[in-house]
């Protein structure tokens, strides 16, 4: 009797071994698939990290958004996460999405990834999941507003005379004036057009029916070059018809002559001043309207070197493309009151930003500024006359502060 109660106790041992197996196996695939989660949610997350930062470092260096996805989605398969398990989302400051680059407040990096696991289809878990997001917010150095008139309290700040026009493609105008009923003022025969963009008010505005869009009442835009540091140049500049970077007392064009600018960087502690038919031409160059005790401040009020074109004068300008100065063409020091004025049958091709906090700029007589890409910021702007200014702006020709990019996950 005895041989048979052990063969019965040997019989049931073997589904209790077998129920042991699968419990073992079981606690081996939670910690070898767990372990395997972990390494996938990491990889995932360092990869949404990845995607989202190349997106925002892209897209604030002027790339579209469908550019910028792409890049990120590199960037993403090299991290080993397939084009599809990746989506980029961009958002305003509203939280709203956008299309719109310059209106983008964060990026948001979403990776939803499957994997298969290797002991759990034991237990009828075949596949894992994991979702790793990264969001990236934007405080964009572009381009909030393409023409930006900053007195707070000229009436007119923006003034639009005569048959004289502006319009506007690529950002906003903004006008900081809270004078109440003309800090915008559009008489009968002149025009403001902006496409792809808003005008943006603190005050009031006149000739509503020559305004498009219609005027939205806004909060007063800060400095936008605030950070940009004033040139520091020594060396003297040389050259008549030929000039080379440096200081400048001042440079007078009359008659037919033509001036060249080599680029680089130049100081005039005096006014620059072409009539006739003059021409200057000037290539990669930036010009710092300062005040005779340059390098010393212009005190509070001064008014230094200014620039003013008459007659049938021309001038052509194009910015810096690389270095300290990329895309800044003409920078008045932050005290300068003078006025940058284009009149007479005069015509201007300039690329690049224009910045005089505290100065004038004035477009008048027969003028045309048919060729302008440029980020305009200046204390007042008045466009009188038959004026035409159009304004093209992108911004990879301008000046654009550093983005600051901040990472949350």
């Amino acid at each position: 009797m005895r041989p048979r109660r052990r063969a019965r106790q040997r019989g049931q041992a073997i589904p209790l071994i077998g129920l042991m197996l699968v419990i073992l196996i079981g606690m081996a695939g939670l910690v070898v698939d767990g372990g395997q989660l972990t390494m996938q949610y990491r990889a995932s997350q360092n990869a949404a990290d990845a995607a989202a930062l190349t997106a925002a470092i892209h897209l604030t260096n002027g790339y579209t958004e469908t550019q910028a996805t792409s890049l990120a989605t590199t960037v993403a398969q090299r991290n080993q996460i397939p084009a599809a398990d990746l989506s980029i989302a961009y958002y305003d400051s509203s939280g709203a999405q956008t299309t719109t680059p310059s209106s983008v407040a964060s990026i948001a990096a979403t990776v939803t990834h499957t994997f298969s696991t290797l002991f759990l289809p034991i237990v009828g878990i075949n596949s894992g999941r994991v979702s790793a997001t990264a969001t990236v917010g934007v405080t964009q150095g572009a381009a909030a507003c393409v023409f930006c008139v900053m007195s707070s309290s000229a009436n007119p700040a923006l003034d639009l005379t005569g048959n004289g026009s502006l319009s506007v493609s690529g950002g906003n105008v903004q006008v900081n004036s809270s004078a109440a009923t003309y800090a915008l003022a559009v008489s009968s025969n002149a025009n403001l057009a902006v496409t792809s963009g808003h005008v943006y008010l603190v005050g009031g505005y006149t000739g509503a029916t020559h305004i498009s869009p219609t005027p939205v009442t806004a909060a007063a835009a800060s400095d936008p070059l605030s950070s940009v540091p004033v040139p520091s140049v020594t060396t003297v500049g040389t050259g008549t018809t030929t000039l080379n970077p440096g200081i400048f007392s001042s440079l007078s064009i009359t008659g037919n002559q033509s001036v060249t600018m080599n680029p680089g960087t130049y100081v005039f502690k005096g006014g620059i001043t072409l009539a006739g038919n003059g021409s200057l031409t000037g290539h990669g160059v930036t010009i710092y309207l300062a005040c005779s005790n340059y390098p010393a401040a212009c005190a509070s009020g001064q008014s230094g070197a200014g620039m003013s074109v008459t007659g049938n004068g021309t001038v052509d300008l194009s910015a810096p493309s690389y270095g300290t100065y990329q895309g800044l063409t003409v920078f008045s020091d932050r005290n300068n009151t003078s006025t940058v004025d284009f009149g007479g049958n005069g015509s201007a091709r300039f690329v690049g930003t224009s910045y005089q906090l505290a100065g004038k700029l004035n477009l008048h007589g027969n003028g045309s500024n048919s060729s302008l890409n440029a980020r305009v910021i200046a204390s007042t702007v008045m466009i009188s006359g038959n004026a035409t200014v159009t304004d093209t702006y992108t911004q990879s020709a301008n000046y654009v502060a550093p983005s600051v990019l901040t990472l949350t996950n």
